[in-house]
């Protein structure tokens, strides 16, 4: 279970959509299923196969996709200097007037010389903080989620009758 939930964790840092998320988690729900069976030597049952795939698939939307997790680092960066933010304010304003015509490429160039390396040294100073706050993050539902999909399937076989 626990390299799955890493997977399934790893997966949510990835930029993929939605449905891909619960495509291939559900693809994990049945593998684990299958792995768990073959592991205790149990009948596979397609009551259980279809609830495994299933349960997987609706977690993988639940932890949605991975382009939020993309928002959310540009949103808010964990360990982001003040003057790391400015920087990357005025280079984002410099960059949307130059779009408008506001300003020259010239004066884009300026902008990027004056701020760039600080922005670049924030971002790169922030992004360890930020990529483990957001896997602390994200891990803690998956884990969750699946536990609580094993303990469902080890009720489910326990109260079956053959």
């Amino acid at each position: 279970m626990g390299s799955f939930a890493l997977g399934s964790t790893a997966l949510g840092m990835t930029g993929i959509g939605v449905l891909a998320s619960a495509g291939i988690s559900a693809a994990a729900g049945w593998s684990q299923y299958a792995i768990d069976c073959g592991f205790h030597n149990e009948q596979m049952t397609w009551l259980g196969a279809v609830t495994s795939t299933l349960l997987g698939g609706i977690f993988g939307m639940i932890s949605g996709a991975g382009a939020r997790n993309a928002h959310a680092v540009s949103k808010k960066m964990i360990g982001l200097s003040d003057e790391g933010a400015r920087a990357i304010s005025a280079i984002t304003n410099a960059a949307n007037r130059r779009f408008w015509g506001e300003i020259s490429e010239k004066g884009m160039q300026a902008t990027l010389n004056l701020y760039g390396r600080t922005a670049f040294n924030a971002v790169q100073a922030a992004i360890p903080g930020t990529i483990e706050y957001l896997m602390i993050k994200s891990i803690v539902p998956s884990v969750f989620y699946q536990l609580q999909t094993q303990l469902f399937l080890i009720c489910l076989n326990m109260y079956m009758i053959d």
